[in-house]
């Protein structure tokens, strides 16, 4: 992690050279008088989606945690046929995986995902909870046409608002305008700030992920581009502070059935699904 936290400048060459809002605790761009840049939302019908942040989920589940290690959730057992795909398709992902130990890090976005064999999926940016999106997405709980219905998106408000209480009750000063030391897990952020990205609903940062790993009790591994290179970070429950993983580290994490993918864009989430779940 940087030594001046979440609040550095992020530099993508996937984002675009127009000036673009970034509130605090995130990315701070010179130009603070821009209005706030809602995640660009898609249009898809609606569907109605599983009971949200505990839902049952039908027809089994797909790279996420058994059923017996995911309480208060109900998943139906896969049927046979689908229990000895997945064998098979974790014994080629085991080859897959040292072949590309042996051929060294990739150097791009795109080819770490595909080194993963992870797929990025079209996120919600419905009021900025792109990051409760990309959750959802990843563990299984919303489809991509599912989240765009209004269940879905009235969750998403509640998932805002259950991960500020959150920050409120572990949040470690009183002062509203103390900054987070370097290397602490709320680096540059001070509970006005965030206060402020609640109420005006501005997209949402590193202490957010830390409190959203924490409330799921599964850890969430971050990627994105942070030149020269692509950084990958694991947000595990607990609020520790990690360093950055090792490309090793990451095919290590990639099978562990726990964990929740997310990619980060210059100023969007998105969801990270195993690509046999596409």
């Amino acid at each position: 992690m940087k030594a001046v936290g979440w609040c550095a400048v992020l530099s993508s060459p996937e984002s675009s050279p127009e000036k673009m809002w970034r509130q605090e605790c995130f990315h701070r761009y010179e130009d603070r008088n821009t209005r706030p840049r809602e995640c660009a939302p898609a249009s898809e019908p609606p569907i109605h989606p599983p009971s949200i942040p505990q839902p049952i989920v039908l027809g089994g589940y797909c790279g996420g945690a058994s059923p017996s290690s995911s309480p208060g959730v109900a998943v139906l057992d896969p049927a046979p046929d689908a229990e000895r795909r997945q064998a098979g398709v974790k014994r080629r992902r085991t080859r897959e995986l040292r072949r590309a130990v042996s051929s060294g890090a990739p150097a791009t976005v795109p080819e770490v995902q595909d080194q993963l064999d992870v797929v990025e999926q079209t996120t919600s940016g419905f009021q900025n909870n792109c990051l409760w999106f990309s959750t959802q997405l990843a563990m299984g709980r919303l489809t991509d046409s599912e989240q765009y219905s209004e269940e879905a998106e009235a969750a998403s408000a509640q998932g805002r608002q259950q991960i500020y209480e959150e920050l409120e009750r572990v949040w470690p000063v009183t002062d509203r305008r103390v900054e987070g030391p370097n290397h602490s897990w709320w680096a540059g952020c001070s509970w006005s700030s965030l206060a402020d990205i609640n109420d005006f609903q501005l997209m949402m940062g590193e202490a957010h992920l830390f409190a959203l790993a924490h409330l799921l009790q599964r850890p969430i591994v971050l990627v994105e581009w942070r030149a020269p290179s692509v950084s990958i970070v694991r947000y595990s429950p607990g609020y520790v502070v990690q360093p950055p993983l090792t490309f090793s580290e990451a095919l290590l994490a990639r099978e562990d059935p726990t964990c929740v993918w997310v990619r980060l864009h210059a100023d969007h989430f998105r969801g990270l699904v195993p690509s046999h779940c596409v």
